[in-house]
């Protein structure tokens, strides 16, 4: 009988907290209050130097919680602090941004939480929809937990004590070179899975799909000094920086689906570069802004071609009794390549979801296609153009017959991957008889 809220924080330096606050659903009273960022007193207190945090907004929860509903748990995925890329004035890791937290659902009480990125820089938000399911392994089914972040990352937690399933290493990682930023020297990083989105760059992958674009891409990383390279690649002081994953991150706010027969969490990621700069700014209250002269995706704006080697999108399937990958499928061709070449896979906004027919069906990408795979193998079976790309989720249900049909809405665009606004459409489709 809660209604359980995150909260929309301006991402400014000053402003309203990013608390977490429960109602009961009958009186709209208010029942309790989960601290984005812990008090005196409070469990994980003093992770913000100086106490930075006074009066800092950010650290909201503006993704989609998930409820344990067995065990009255709920799991909040905050955002990243503000601001969001320049940490000069709160030295440490920051809790609780960039953070799973799981709080008892009743009370609001801290049981535990997860760092996905510390003291984040990048905008590494970890507000994809944490996914609960089920893990076998040595004989015993572990109730777990799936984080994927936008830092194209796979954390499999025990979702009753937020232990890894398959351990996490904290691993060395570049620091900053802007004067007073004090960047985390290591982050975690899950043994298992793999990264499930490119995470680093260098000149030897750039992209190949036409020599007319691989001299372009070339030309455009020499003529502005780009600096390559990652995991965790700090945006670099007075010199333009291609972050892997980029702004959108590998995985966004939509996250994965989990089919329980075959023991697979299928997520679409994207390898999707973002070019990005810190200059001195004596007009900003922290003395620095983010600002690049060729600020942006690392492609070539006119024709939407990454820089990057494809796939530039994929759908991925994790085993989660094992770990391991299962698969990897190609989401997305780009119609402007010629014919032969098309099938690069594109960026992608939006998530899948999975039948019990043994299908997953996901819109997302750029291409203003609907798609579906096979949940097993990862090839694709259906395909069919929409009116405009979708970004976002598909929806699966059954008429009064029993018919089962799936439906999503395009729209054209959306925020960061928008081509054209072509106006709501929704679009269903039946299952042939």
């Amino acid at each position: 009988n809660l209604i359980i809220t995150g909260s929309n924080t301006g991402e400014g330096i000053g402003g309203p907290v990013g608390d977490v606050r429960a109602w009961d659903a009958h009186t709209g009273k208010q029942v309790w209050t989960f601290h984005s960022r812990p008090q005196k007193g409070e469990a994980n207190y003093g992770t913000w130097a100086n106490d930075s945090d006074v009066k800092r907004s950010g650290v909201n929860v503006w993704g989609l919680m998930s409820v344990d509903v067995q065990r009255g748990i709920v799991y909040l995925p905050f955002g990243a602090p503000a601001n969001d890329r320049i940490g000069v004035d709160r030295p440490g890791d920051n809790l609780y941004s960039s953070s799973i937290v799981a709080v008892d659902a009743a009370t609001g009480k801290y049981l535990w939480h997860f760092q996905i990125t510390h003291h984040d820089v990048w905008d590494m938000d970890s507000e994809a929809s944490p996914s609960l399911f089920d893990v076998k392994r040595g004989g015993k089914t572990i109730p777990a937990i799936g984080i994927a972040s936008k830092a194209g990352l796979l954390f499999i937690l025990d979702r009753t004590n937020g232990k890894p399933i398959y351990g996490v290493e904290e691993r060395p990682v570049p620091q900053s070179d802007v004067p007073g930023e004090k960047t985390s020297p290591t982050q975690p990083f899950p043994v298992k899975p793999e990264p499930l989105a490119r995470t680093t760059m260098t000149e030897a992958d750039l992209a190949r799909v036409t020599p007319d674009h691989e001299a372009w891409c070339r030309k455009f990383v020499e003529d502005n000094k780009l600096l390559l390279g990652g995991p965790y690649l700090p945006t670099a002081f007075n010199r333009s920086t291609v972050n892997f994953p980029g702004t959108i991150g590998g995985v966004n706010w939509a996250g994965g689906t989990v089919d329980p027969s075959l023991g697979y969490y299928i997520v679409n990621i994207l390898n999707m570069g973002q070019i990005q700069q810190i200059v001195a700014d004596p007009t900003s209250p922290l003395g620095f802004a983010n600002r690049s002269p060729v600020a942006g995706r690392f492609w070539n704006n006119a024709n939407r071609l990454l820089c990057n080697a494809p796939p530039w999108g994929q759908l991925v399937a994790v085993n989660i009794n094992t770990g391991d990958i299962a698969w990897r499928s190609t989401l997305g061709v780009s119609d402007n390549l010629p014919e032969g070449l098309q099938n690069t896979g594109r960026p992608s906004l939006g998530g899948p979801i999975s039948t019990a027919g043994g299908l997953t069906f996901i819109a997302a990408t750029d291409d203003s296609r609907f798609r579906a795979f096979d949940s097993r193998t990862g090839k694709e079976v259906w395909t069919v153009r929409l009116p405009g790309s979708a970004h976002t989720n598909p929806v699966t249900y059954a008429d009064k017959s029993g018919r089962q049909h799936v439906a999503i809405v395009a729209t054209g665009g959306a925020g960061f991957l928008a081509t054209q606004v072509t106006g709501d459409s929704l679009v269903v489709y039946a299952l042939a008889k």
